[in-house]
Protein backbone atom coordinates (compact mmCIF):
# COMPACT_ATOMS: atom_id res chain seq x y z
CA UNK A 1 0.00 0.00 0.00
CA UNK A 2 1.37 3.59 -0.49
CA UNK A 3 2.15 5.63 2.29
CA UNK A 4 -0.51 7.97 3.97
CA UNK A 5 0.08 10.96 5.58
CA UNK A 6 -0.81 11.58 9.20
CA UNK A 7 -0.74 13.95 11.75
CA UNK A 8 0.59 13.11 15.48
CA UNK A 9 -2.39 14.15 16.58
CA UNK A 10 -4.17 11.08 14.98
CA UNK A 11 -2.03 8.96 16.40
CA UNK A 12 -3.71 5.95 17.71
CA UNK A 13 -2.66 2.29 19.55
CA UNK A 14 -3.83 0.25 16.29
CA UNK A 15 -1.92 2.70 13.51
CA UNK A 16 -2.12 1.17 9.81
CA UNK A 17 1.23 -0.01 8.69
CA UNK A 18 1.28 2.47 5.84
CA UNK A 19 1.09 5.66 8.26
CA UNK A 20 3.85 8.39 7.36
CA UNK A 21 4.72 11.22 8.91
CA UNK A 22 6.31 14.34 8.38
CA UNK A 23 8.31 15.31 11.34
CA UNK A 24 11.09 17.92 12.58
CA UNK A 25 13.28 16.11 14.93
CA UNK A 26 13.17 19.07 17.71
CA UNK A 27 14.78 17.51 20.43
CA UNK A 28 17.72 14.65 20.74
CA UNK A 29 19.92 13.08 23.48
CA UNK A 30 21.10 10.57 25.30
CA UNK A 31 19.52 8.55 27.95
CA UNK A 32 21.45 7.77 30.89
CA UNK A 33 21.02 4.46 33.14
CA UNK A 34 21.69 6.14 35.86
CA UNK A 35 22.86 9.90 37.61
CA UNK A 36 26.45 8.97 38.00
CA UNK A 37 26.74 6.06 35.38
CA UNK A 38 27.72 7.25 31.99
CA UNK A 39 25.99 4.43 30.13
CA UNK A 40 22.92 5.32 27.95
CA UNK A 41 20.44 3.37 28.29
CA UNK A 42 18.57 4.75 24.49
CA UNK A 43 18.52 7.59 22.46
CA UNK A 44 15.71 9.93 22.99
CA UNK A 45 13.86 12.22 20.75
CA UNK A 46 11.21 14.95 20.82
CA UNK A 47 9.33 14.97 17.27
CA UNK A 48 6.91 17.76 15.76
CA UNK A 49 4.72 18.20 13.08
CA UNK A 50 3.84 21.15 11.39
CA UNK A 51 0.30 21.38 13.39
CA UNK A 52 2.92 21.98 16.62
CA UNK A 53 1.73 18.53 18.00
CA UNK A 54 4.84 16.81 19.70
CA UNK A 55 5.51 13.26 20.60
CA UNK A 56 8.21 11.06 22.04
CA UNK A 57 10.43 8.59 20.28
CA UNK A 58 12.70 6.38 21.30
CA UNK A 59 15.88 4.68 19.65
CA UNK A 60 16.22 1.45 21.46
CA UNK A 61 20.13 1.17 22.32
CA UNK A 62 20.70 -1.95 19.96
CA UNK A 63 19.87 0.07 16.87
CA UNK A 64 21.30 3.49 17.50
CA UNK A 65 24.46 2.65 14.68
CA UNK A 66 20.69 2.22 12.32
CA UNK A 67 20.13 6.15 13.49
CA UNK A 68 23.08 7.34 13.81
CA UNK A 69 22.71 9.87 11.08
CA UNK A 70 19.70 11.56 12.61
CA UNK A 71 20.04 15.06 13.67
CA UNK A 72 18.43 17.33 15.89
CA UNK A 73 16.55 20.43 14.19
CA UNK A 74 15.87 18.68 10.99
CA UNK A 75 13.09 17.38 8.89
CA UNK A 76 12.39 13.90 8.36
CA UNK A 77 9.83 11.67 6.46
CA UNK A 78 9.06 8.52 8.78
CA UNK A 79 7.14 5.17 8.25
CA UNK A 80 7.04 2.16 10.31
CA UNK A 81 6.79 2.98 13.85
CA UNK A 82 5.57 1.36 16.59
CA UNK A 83 3.31 2.84 18.60
CA UNK A 84 3.50 2.06 22.40
CA UNK A 85 1.30 3.78 25.80
CA UNK A 86 3.29 7.07 27.16
CA UNK A 87 2.83 5.59 30.61
CA UNK A 88 6.49 5.66 31.52
CA UNK A 89 7.22 7.92 34.55
CA UNK A 90 9.58 9.68 32.53
CA UNK A 91 7.03 11.06 30.56
CA UNK A 92 8.54 13.62 27.64
CA UNK A 93 5.58 15.03 25.95
CA UNK A 94 1.84 15.54 26.95
CA UNK A 95 0.86 13.08 23.92
CA UNK A 96 -0.54 10.00 25.47
CA UNK A 97 1.09 7.51 23.21
CA UNK A 98 4.65 7.52 22.03
CA UNK A 99 6.94 5.94 19.72
CA UNK A 100 9.52 3.37 19.11
CA UNK A 101 11.76 3.02 16.42
CA UNK A 102 12.25 -0.75 14.98
CA UNK A 103 14.63 -1.67 12.37
CA UNK A 104 12.09 -1.82 9.58
CA UNK A 105 11.85 2.32 10.20
CA UNK A 106 12.28 4.52 7.59
CA UNK A 107 13.82 8.55 8.18
CA UNK A 108 14.40 10.28 4.97
CA UNK A 109 15.66 13.90 5.57
CA UNK A 110 13.50 16.71 3.87
CA UNK A 111 14.89 20.24 3.12
CA UNK A 112 13.34 23.09 4.91
CA UNK A 113 12.71 25.29 1.57
CA UNK A 114 10.25 21.64 0.51
CA UNK A 115 7.95 22.06 3.84
CA UNK A 116 7.69 25.96 4.60
CA UNK A 117 4.64 25.01 6.87
CA UNK A 118 7.34 23.93 9.23
CA UNK A 119 8.37 27.24 11.50
CA UNK A 120 9.94 27.00 14.70
CA UNK A 121 11.54 23.82 16.54
CA UNK A 122 10.02 25.26 20.03
CA UNK A 123 6.98 24.62 21.97
CA UNK A 124 6.80 27.38 24.12
CA UNK A 125 4.89 27.65 27.53
CA UNK A 126 3.71 31.18 28.70
CA UNK A 127 5.11 32.28 32.33
CA UNK A 128 0.94 32.99 32.57
CA UNK A 129 0.37 29.06 31.78
CA UNK A 130 2.75 27.94 33.94
CA UNK A 131 2.32 29.97 37.48
CA UNK A 132 -1.49 28.09 37.11
CA UNK A 133 -0.09 24.70 37.34
CA UNK A 134 -1.75 23.03 39.86
CA UNK A 135 0.95 20.46 40.27
CA UNK A 136 4.28 21.36 41.48
CA UNK A 137 5.74 19.33 38.65
CA UNK A 138 4.80 18.76 35.05
CA UNK A 139 4.32 15.34 33.53
CA UNK A 140 6.03 16.80 30.54
CA UNK A 141 8.94 18.64 29.18
CA UNK A 142 7.92 22.40 27.98
CA UNK A 143 10.46 25.13 26.61
CA UNK A 144 10.37 28.11 28.01
CA UNK A 145 12.08 32.14 26.67
CA UNK A 146 12.55 34.90 28.50
CA UNK A 147 15.38 37.59 29.27
CA UNK A 148 17.91 37.26 31.89
CA UNK A 149 19.22 40.40 33.68
CA UNK A 150 22.63 40.89 33.29
CA UNK A 151 22.74 43.23 36.53
CA UNK A 152 21.33 40.18 38.28
CA UNK A 153 24.56 37.98 40.14
CA UNK A 154 24.54 34.46 38.84
CA UNK A 155 25.35 32.46 42.18
CA UNK A 156 26.27 28.67 41.63
CA UNK A 157 25.79 26.57 44.85
CA UNK A 158 26.07 22.66 45.60
CA UNK A 159 23.25 20.28 46.51
CA UNK A 160 23.64 17.89 49.03
CA UNK A 161 24.91 15.59 46.56
CA UNK A 162 27.80 17.93 45.58
CA UNK A 163 26.16 18.35 42.25
CA UNK A 164 25.94 22.02 40.91
CA UNK A 165 22.99 23.95 40.65
CA UNK A 166 21.83 27.87 40.40
CA UNK A 167 18.96 29.75 40.81
CA UNK A 168 17.61 33.17 38.75
CA UNK A 169 14.78 34.76 36.89
CA UNK A 170 13.84 35.35 33.46
CA UNK A 171 11.68 37.97 32.50
CA UNK A 172 9.34 37.90 29.72
CA UNK A 173 7.51 40.62 27.07
CA UNK A 174 4.94 41.51 29.82
CA UNK A 175 7.46 42.23 32.60
CA UNK A 176 6.66 39.18 34.19
CA UNK A 177 9.33 36.83 35.74
CA UNK A 178 9.61 33.53 36.65
CA UNK A 179 12.67 31.20 38.90
CA UNK A 180 14.48 29.14 37.06
CA UNK A 181 16.91 25.92 38.27
CA UNK A 182 19.86 25.01 36.59
CA UNK A 183 21.56 21.73 37.58
CA UNK A 184 24.99 20.23 37.12
CA UNK A 185 27.28 21.05 33.63
CA UNK A 186 24.20 23.47 32.84
CA UNK A 187 25.49 25.75 35.75
CA UNK A 188 28.91 25.68 34.50
CA UNK A 189 27.82 26.71 30.68
CA UNK A 190 25.84 29.79 31.76
CA UNK A 191 28.92 31.05 34.08
CA UNK A 192 31.54 30.79 31.03
CA UNK A 193 28.72 32.35 29.18
CA UNK A 194 28.35 35.50 31.40
CA UNK A 195 32.00 35.77 31.50
CA UNK A 196 32.79 37.01 28.31
CA UNK A 197 31.80 40.81 27.42
CA UNK A 198 28.46 41.42 25.68
CA UNK A 199 26.01 44.64 25.93
CA UNK A 200 22.16 44.00 26.76
CA UNK A 201 20.05 41.33 28.05
CA UNK A 202 20.90 37.68 27.84
CA UNK A 203 17.84 35.60 26.22
CA UNK A 204 17.27 32.18 27.10
CA UNK A 205 15.71 29.43 25.66
CA UNK A 206 15.61 26.17 28.13
CA UNK A 207 14.27 23.99 25.69
CA UNK A 208 12.88 20.55 27.63
CA UNK A 209 12.57 21.34 31.04
CA UNK A 210 10.43 20.80 33.90
CA UNK A 211 8.19 23.27 36.27
CA UNK A 212 8.61 22.70 40.09
CA UNK A 213 8.60 24.71 43.19
CA UNK A 214 11.55 25.96 45.25
CA UNK A 215 11.83 27.65 48.20
CA UNK A 216 8.12 28.64 48.64
CA UNK A 217 8.22 30.57 45.40
CA UNK A 218 5.36 30.30 42.81
CA UNK A 219 6.07 27.55 40.57
CA UNK A 220 9.04 27.67 38.27
CA UNK A 221 10.92 25.55 35.60
CA UNK A 222 14.33 23.24 36.37
CA UNK A 223 16.39 21.33 34.15
CA UNK A 224 15.38 17.82 33.26
CA UNK A 225 18.93 15.65 33.89
CA UNK A 226 19.96 15.01 30.54
CA UNK A 227 16.92 16.34 28.27
CA UNK A 228 17.37 19.69 28.84
CA UNK A 229 19.36 22.26 26.30
CA UNK A 230 20.12 25.67 26.57
CA UNK A 231 20.30 27.98 23.69
CA UNK A 232 21.88 31.55 24.75
CA UNK A 233 21.68 34.54 22.84
CA UNK A 234 22.16 32.14 19.38
CA UNK A 235 21.41 34.01 16.42
CA UNK A 236 18.23 32.43 15.02
CA UNK A 237 14.74 33.65 14.34
CA UNK A 238 13.01 33.19 17.82
CA UNK A 239 15.97 34.72 19.85
CA UNK A 240 16.22 37.66 17.41
CA UNK A 241 12.53 38.40 17.49
CA UNK A 242 12.56 37.94 21.59
CA UNK A 243 14.85 40.29 21.52
CA UNK A 244 13.45 43.15 19.53
CA UNK A 245 10.53 42.90 21.35
CA UNK A 246 11.70 42.75 24.60
CA UNK A 247 14.00 45.91 24.12
CA UNK A 248 10.92 47.50 22.26
CA UNK A 249 8.85 46.54 25.58
CA UNK A 250 11.31 47.84 27.77
CA UNK A 251 11.83 50.88 25.86
CA UNK A 252 8.04 51.86 25.14
CA UNK A 253 7.86 51.56 29.40
CA UNK A 254 10.42 54.50 29.99
CA UNK A 255 8.88 56.56 26.98
CA UNK A 256 5.48 56.45 28.58
CA UNK A 257 6.89 56.82 32.07
CA UNK A 258 9.04 59.96 31.28
CA UNK A 259 6.26 61.26 29.14
CA UNK A 260 3.62 61.15 32.30
CA UNK A 261 6.31 62.20 34.75
CA UNK A 262 7.74 65.32 33.05
CA UNK A 263 6.79 68.58 34.62
CA UNK A 264 7.64 70.66 31.67
CA UNK A 265 5.87 69.28 28.84
CA UNK A 266 1.95 68.60 28.54
CA UNK A 267 0.89 66.06 26.17
CA UNK A 268 -2.38 65.41 24.64
CA UNK A 269 -3.46 62.11 25.27
CA UNK A 270 -4.11 61.06 21.51
CA UNK A 271 -0.05 61.77 21.24
CA UNK A 272 1.37 59.51 23.25
CA UNK A 273 2.95 57.07 21.33
CA UNK A 274 4.02 53.81 22.43
CA UNK A 275 8.04 53.28 21.83
CA UNK A 276 9.63 55.71 19.98
CA UNK A 277 8.08 58.17 17.23
CA UNK A 278 11.17 59.21 15.67
CA UNK A 279 11.74 62.60 13.96
CA UNK A 280 8.56 62.67 12.22
CA UNK A 281 6.80 64.63 14.97
CA UNK A 282 8.34 67.88 12.56
CA UNK A 283 6.31 66.02 9.79
CA UNK A 284 3.02 66.53 11.52
CA UNK A 285 3.87 69.96 12.42
CA UNK A 286 5.92 71.59 9.78
CA UNK A 287 5.00 71.50 6.01
CA UNK A 288 8.26 72.91 5.20
CA UNK A 289 9.77 69.19 6.08
CA UNK A 290 10.41 67.31 3.55
CA UNK A 291 11.42 64.24 5.22
CA UNK A 292 14.59 63.52 7.57
CA UNK A 293 17.76 61.41 7.43
CA UNK A 294 18.90 59.48 10.90
CA UNK A 295 21.21 57.28 12.13
CA UNK A 296 20.58 54.15 13.21
CA UNK A 297 21.94 50.56 13.03
CA UNK A 298 19.79 47.50 11.98
CA UNK A 299 19.10 44.81 14.90
CA UNK A 300 17.00 41.83 13.79
CA UNK A 301 14.54 41.45 10.86
CA UNK A 302 10.56 41.31 11.82
CA UNK A 303 9.33 39.66 8.94
CA UNK A 304 11.48 36.45 8.73
CA UNK A 305 8.41 34.68 7.74
CA UNK A 306 7.46 37.07 4.98
CA UNK A 307 10.67 38.85 4.08
CA UNK A 308 9.64 38.66 -0.03
CA UNK A 309 6.38 37.71 -2.14
CA UNK A 310 5.75 36.79 -5.47
CA UNK A 311 4.47 40.03 -6.87
CA UNK A 312 3.11 40.64 -10.59
CA UNK A 313 4.91 41.29 -13.37
CA UNK A 314 3.04 44.01 -14.85
CA UNK A 315 6.09 47.25 -14.72
CA UNK A 316 3.51 49.21 -13.18
CA UNK A 317 1.62 46.98 -10.66
CA UNK A 318 3.53 45.41 -7.29
CA UNK A 319 0.84 43.74 -5.89
CA UNK A 320 1.03 40.28 -4.65
CA UNK A 321 -0.11 37.62 -7.04
CA UNK A 322 -2.50 33.95 -5.88
CA UNK A 323 -3.54 31.36 -6.80
CA UNK A 324 -6.62 30.73 -8.56
CA UNK A 325 -6.77 26.84 -9.14
CA UNK A 326 -3.74 26.18 -10.74
CA UNK A 327 -3.15 29.34 -12.07
CA UNK A 328 -1.22 32.70 -10.93
CA UNK A 329 -4.12 36.00 -10.50
CA UNK A 330 -3.71 39.58 -10.02
CA UNK A 331 -6.26 40.75 -8.14
CA UNK A 332 -5.00 44.50 -9.50
CA UNK A 333 -4.54 43.89 -12.64
CA UNK A 334 -8.44 41.35 -12.54
CA UNK A 335 -5.81 39.15 -15.01
CA UNK A 336 -3.87 35.93 -14.81
CA UNK A 337 -0.41 35.50 -14.62
CA UNK A 338 1.97 33.31 -16.36
CA UNK A 339 4.61 33.81 -13.98
CA UNK A 340 5.58 36.79 -11.42
CA UNK A 341 8.48 38.74 -9.67
CA UNK A 342 9.85 38.32 -6.32
CA UNK A 343 9.60 41.55 -4.52
CA UNK A 344 11.55 42.15 -1.03
CA UNK A 345 9.25 43.74 1.97
CA UNK A 346 11.57 43.69 4.56
CA UNK A 347 10.26 44.92 8.28
CA UNK A 348 12.96 45.75 10.42
CA UNK A 349 13.87 46.72 14.20
CA UNK A 350 16.64 49.31 13.61
CA UNK A 351 17.80 50.95 16.90
CA UNK A 352 18.76 54.64 17.14
CA UNK A 353 20.94 55.60 20.02
CA UNK A 354 18.67 54.01 22.68
CA UNK A 355 15.65 53.59 21.10
CA UNK A 356 14.15 50.90 18.51
CA UNK A 357 11.97 51.49 15.88
CA UNK A 358 10.16 49.45 13.24
CA UNK A 359 10.58 50.65 9.67
CA UNK A 360 9.80 48.91 6.13
CA UNK A 361 11.80 48.43 2.86
CA UNK A 362 10.18 47.68 -0.24
CA UNK A 363 11.74 46.10 -3.03
CA UNK A 364 13.80 48.80 -4.96
CA UNK A 365 15.57 49.49 -1.98
CA UNK A 366 16.14 46.56 -0.59
CA UNK A 367 17.24 45.30 -3.55
CA UNK A 368 19.98 47.62 -3.88
CA UNK A 369 20.97 47.57 -0.22
CA UNK A 370 21.15 43.60 -0.39
CA UNK A 371 23.22 43.66 -3.56
CA UNK A 372 20.79 41.77 -5.66
CA UNK A 373 16.84 41.18 -6.63
CA UNK A 374 15.06 39.01 -4.56
CA UNK A 375 14.30 36.70 -7.72
CA UNK A 376 18.45 35.85 -6.93
CA UNK A 377 17.55 34.45 -3.71
CA UNK A 378 14.99 31.73 -5.46
CA UNK A 379 16.66 28.48 -3.52
CA UNK A 380 14.95 29.85 0.01
CA UNK A 381 11.41 30.89 -1.53
CA UNK A 382 8.62 28.39 -2.55
CA UNK A 383 6.13 28.70 -5.31
CA UNK A 384 3.64 26.40 -3.86
CA UNK A 385 2.83 28.96 -0.70
CA UNK A 386 4.33 32.21 -2.91
CA UNK A 387 6.93 32.97 0.22
CA UNK A 388 9.83 32.51 1.68
CA UNK A 389 10.58 28.98 3.00
CA UNK A 390 13.24 30.09 5.16
CA UNK A 391 15.85 33.46 5.75
CA UNK A 392 18.52 33.67 2.97
CA UNK A 393 21.88 34.44 4.65
CA UNK A 394 22.02 37.52 2.44
CA UNK A 395 19.27 38.59 4.16
CA UNK A 396 20.25 38.01 7.28
CA UNK A 397 23.48 39.56 6.56
CA UNK A 398 21.69 43.05 7.03
CA UNK A 399 21.75 42.68 10.84
CA UNK A 400 24.52 45.00 12.43
CA UNK A 401 24.63 46.84 9.42
CA UNK A 402 25.04 50.67 10.33
CA UNK A 403 23.12 52.85 7.44
CA UNK A 404 21.41 56.82 7.04
CA UNK A 405 17.88 56.05 6.31
CA UNK A 406 15.56 58.69 5.15
CA UNK A 407 12.03 59.07 5.72
CA UNK A 408 9.67 61.19 3.52
CA UNK A 409 6.90 63.27 4.17
CA UNK A 410 4.25 60.84 3.23
CA UNK A 411 0.56 61.51 4.98
CA UNK A 412 1.31 57.46 6.68
CA UNK A 413 4.38 58.58 7.97
CA UNK A 414 2.77 61.82 10.17
CA UNK A 415 -0.13 59.75 11.52
CA UNK A 416 0.33 60.05 15.50
CA UNK A 417 -0.61 56.44 16.21
CA UNK A 418 2.20 54.72 12.97
CA UNK A 419 4.05 52.79 15.04
CA UNK A 420 6.62 51.79 11.93
CA UNK A 421 8.18 54.00 9.10
CA UNK A 422 8.69 53.68 5.37
CA UNK A 423 12.38 54.05 4.93
CA UNK A 424 12.29 55.96 1.62
CA UNK A 425 16.45 56.09 1.10
CA UNK A 426 19.41 54.81 2.64
CA UNK A 427 22.99 56.24 2.59
CA UNK A 428 26.32 54.73 3.20
CA UNK A 429 28.34 58.03 3.25
CA UNK A 430 31.14 56.84 6.13
CA UNK A 431 31.45 60.84 7.05
CA UNK A 432 27.83 61.71 7.21
CA UNK A 433 27.63 57.82 9.51
CA UNK A 434 30.47 58.85 11.76
CA UNK A 435 29.11 62.20 12.07
CA UNK A 436 25.15 61.95 13.29
CA UNK A 437 26.17 58.57 15.05
CA UNK A 438 28.71 60.97 17.78
CA UNK A 439 25.17 63.27 17.24
CA UNK A 440 23.08 60.21 18.90
CA UNK A 441 25.33 61.62 22.30
CA UNK A 442 23.70 64.97 22.08
CA UNK A 443 20.11 66.33 22.22
CA UNK A 444 20.31 68.00 18.90
CA UNK A 445 18.55 68.10 15.40
CA UNK A 446 19.97 69.74 12.52
CA UNK A 447 17.65 71.86 9.48
CA UNK A 448 19.64 72.06 6.66
CA UNK A 449 19.12 72.86 2.68
CA UNK A 450 22.94 73.85 1.43
CA UNK A 451 23.64 72.14 -1.12
CA UNK A 452 27.08 71.59 -0.21
CA UNK A 453 25.75 69.44 2.79
CA UNK A 454 22.92 67.64 1.00
CA UNK A 455 25.29 66.80 -1.39
CA UNK A 456 26.89 64.92 1.21
CA UNK A 457 24.43 63.04 2.32
CA UNK A 458 23.09 62.56 -1.72
CA UNK A 459 25.98 61.01 -3.56
CA UNK A 460 25.50 57.52 -3.03
CA UNK A 461 22.08 57.39 -1.43
CA UNK A 462 19.21 55.45 -3.28
CA UNK A 463 16.18 57.40 -3.67
CA UNK A 464 13.01 54.79 -4.25
CA UNK A 465 9.81 57.29 -3.95
CA UNK A 466 8.32 57.51 -7.36
CA UNK A 467 7.93 61.33 -6.66
CA UNK A 468 11.09 62.37 -5.55
CA UNK A 469 13.83 64.36 -7.33
CA UNK A 470 17.13 64.47 -5.77
CA UNK A 471 17.97 66.10 -2.20
CA UNK A 472 19.31 69.54 -3.62
CA UNK A 473 16.67 70.02 -6.10
CA UNK A 474 13.73 69.44 -3.79
CA UNK A 475 14.95 72.85 -1.98
CA UNK A 476 12.96 75.92 -3.09
CA UNK A 477 14.96 79.09 -2.41
CA UNK A 478 12.14 81.05 -0.48
CA UNK A 479 12.56 78.74 2.50
CA UNK A 480 15.37 78.77 4.91
CA UNK A 481 16.16 76.84 8.32
CA UNK A 482 15.74 80.13 9.54
CA UNK A 483 11.90 80.47 8.69
CA UNK A 484 11.11 76.91 9.81
CA UNK A 485 12.48 77.14 13.08
CA UNK A 486 11.11 80.59 14.05
CA UNK A 487 7.54 79.63 13.04
CA UNK A 488 8.20 76.46 15.62
CA UNK A 489 9.66 78.96 18.13
CA UNK A 490 6.67 81.12 17.87
CA UNK A 491 4.41 77.91 18.43
CA UNK A 492 6.34 76.68 21.32
CA UNK A 493 5.31 80.44 22.40
CA UNK A 494 1.85 80.16 21.78
CA UNK A 495 1.72 76.60 23.11
CA UNK A 496 3.12 78.37 26.72
CA UNK A 497 2.09 78.23 30.13
CA UNK A 498 -0.01 74.88 30.46
CA UNK A 499 -1.24 74.77 27.20
CA UNK A 500 -0.85 71.73 24.83
CA UNK A 501 3.02 71.35 23.58
CA UNK A 502 3.39 70.54 20.25
CA UNK A 503 5.56 67.28 19.14
CA UNK A 504 7.27 69.64 16.92
CA UNK A 505 9.24 70.95 20.22
CA UNK A 506 10.76 67.70 20.96
CA UNK A 507 14.55 67.33 20.34
CA UNK A 508 16.14 64.10 18.38
CA UNK A 509 19.46 62.39 17.94
CA UNK A 510 21.34 62.25 15.30
CA UNK A 511 18.90 63.46 12.77
CA UNK A 512 19.22 65.39 9.66
CA UNK A 513 16.00 67.54 8.62
CA UNK A 514 15.01 67.79 5.14
CA UNK A 515 12.98 70.98 4.27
Amino acid sequence: MPPKKVYLGDVAKNLPSNSAFLVRVTRKWDALIGEKSRAIKSIEMIFMDEKGTTIQATIPIRLSHQFNTIEEGLIYAVNHLEVKENDKKYRITAHPYRFELTMFTKMQHREQKSCPSFVTRFKFASFEDIKKMHNCESPFLIDVIGAYDVGQEFKKKKTQRDAWYSDFHLENLEGQTILCTLYGDLVLEVERFLATSFSGPVIFIIQACRTNKRYGEKIGVASSWDATKLILNEHIPDIEDFRCRFLNSKQTMKSIASQTTSSCVTLREDSIDVGFTMPLFYLDTAKEVKGCWFYAQICSILSLKNWAYLGCGNKTCFKKLKYEGASLYCNNCRDVKQTGIWRYMLKLMVKHGKHFVEVVMWDDVSSKLIGKPANDLSDSLSLETLSPCDVHNDVLDLIGRELIFKVGNRKVNTLTNHKEYTIAAFSENTEKIKELKEAVQEEVVEVYNSDSDLDLMCDDYTNVESNMTPCSQEIESHRTPESVLSKRHATDENESDGMEQSSANKKFKGVKIEI
